[in-house]
């Protein structure tokens, strides 16, 4: 776990002089209204967003603590790399079936599932960034019901979906395996967060407002008890909390929760509704990316106490939103 807190932190150190970044850079993310991929330069409380670095893309996912990620362009699945370098690339991801419209990381980077809401497909890749092979493809439709959410443990081994409507619950598929297994049958999963050890999975059920724990090894689940309202992702916390600590965000409030003592050990309240947990680096999380020009970008970071900021509006965003709007 050290080894990975050092590699998503060595980030910070990232520079580019063709995309105009300059300084220490917190992560990279994907900006909607733009449709491109920048990076969040500076340190949470006084960061903005770079120019874009890639454009054109429909969708894209950066690996947590990366420089690289999976994007969609011009129809194809594409791999992009050297986000922080003078010459970012952008190539077709080898192995890729299909137009995935979500992504989920493995916490070391090194893997993720992509998956397809809107055809119910679901693919597993790994060997990131270099030696980059997918799977084959598998469709839920054997099990019926939507994609709701993914998530991969923290070395690529397991990973799991979520599925509403029939058959609604938690499903997990092992690396090189091309079935499902049930894991949990809840109504509406909408977030999934694996123990740092990959022993346990977190599910967050969005119609009772509470969290499943379900050890992997017999499928022994509990539900813990949560005072939120309107929970809306889950993503584990630093180590240095605790191995079994989760990072939980709702409408109010963003909470760190002990899955052991089954408390709440921190709180920040929130101004606005947050809609991911999204990790840039080991110590700094989106919790609500821009949907349209003129939105700010929600963070916070956990770096000696929970903190909540936003960065603005990217200049050349705004510059745009002014010249076409009617005068």
């Amino acid at each position: 776990m050290v080894a990975l807190c050092a590699a998503l932190s060595s980030i910070s150190s990232v520079y580019s002089q063709q995309t105009g970044i300059s300084g220490p850079v917190e992560g990279f993310t994907f900006d909607f209204p733009t449709r491109s991929v920048r990076a969040v330069t500076g340190s949470l409380g006084s960061a903005s967003l770079s120019p874009a670095i890639i454009s054109l893309l429909d969708f894209a996912s950066i690996a947590p603590g990366q420089n690289y990620g999976i994007g969609v362009q011009d129809g194809r699945t594409v791999l992009l790399s050297g986000l922080g370098s003078t010459q970012p690339s952008v190539v077709t991801l080898p192995g890729a079936s299909f137009t995935p419209d979500a992504a989920a990381w493995s916490g070391d980077g090194t893997a993720a599932i992509l998956y397809s809401r809107k055809t119910g497909s679901v693919q597993m890749f790994s060997g990131f960034p270099g030696s980059v092979s997918g799977a084959s493809p598998v469709s839920i439709a054997m099990l019926g019901g939507t994609l709701s959410t993914a998530a991969v443990d923290a070395h690529g081994q397991t990973s799991a979906i979520g599925i509403t409507g029939t058959n609604a619950g938690v499903y997990g598929l092992k690396s090189g395996a091309n079935l499902f297994f049930p894991i949990l049958a809840i109504s509406q999963p909408i977030s999934l967060a694996f123990s740092s050890d990959g022993s346990i999975l977190y599910a967050l059920d969005g119609s009772t407002n509470q969290i499943s724990e379900t050890a992997l090894s017999n499928l022994a689940s509990q539900t813990l008890p949560l005072s939120l309202t309107n929970a809306v992702a889950i993503w584990p916390a630093a180590s240095s909390i605790g191995d079994n600590a989760l990072y939980v965000a709702g409408s109010t409030s963003l909470l760190v929760y002990d899955c052991v003592a089954q408390q709440t050990i921190a709180s920040q309240p929130l101004s606005f509704e947050p809609t991911t947990i999204e990790p840039l680096n080991a110590n700094a999380f989106i919790l609500r990316s821009r949907s349209s020009d003129g939105d700010p970008l929600w963070s916070f970071t956990n770096r000696g106490q929970l903190a909540v900021y936003f960065a603005p509006a990217p200049a050349d965003a705004l510059k745009l939103r002014r010249e076409v709007s009617p005068r």
